[in-house]
């Protein structure tokens, strides 16, 4: 975002411009990946966990 005031030698504002610019919002193929990535490490945490010998 961007906001110029041009001031005048009494102070006033004689010009005033605004400007604003979205970003780019990520498509669903990094979000699926990102799941499957998530679905995985839970994956692998479980059958790490489920090999720990208690005693």
């Amino acid at each position: 975002m961007t906001v110029n005031n041009v001031y005048n030698g009494d102070g006033a504002i004689d010009s005033m411009q605004n400007s604003y610019q979205q970003n780019e919002v990520p498509g669903p193929v990094p979000i699926l990946g990102a799941g499957m990535a998530f679905g995985f490490s839970r994956k692998l945490r479980r059958r790490i966990q489920g090999q720990r010998v208690t005693g």
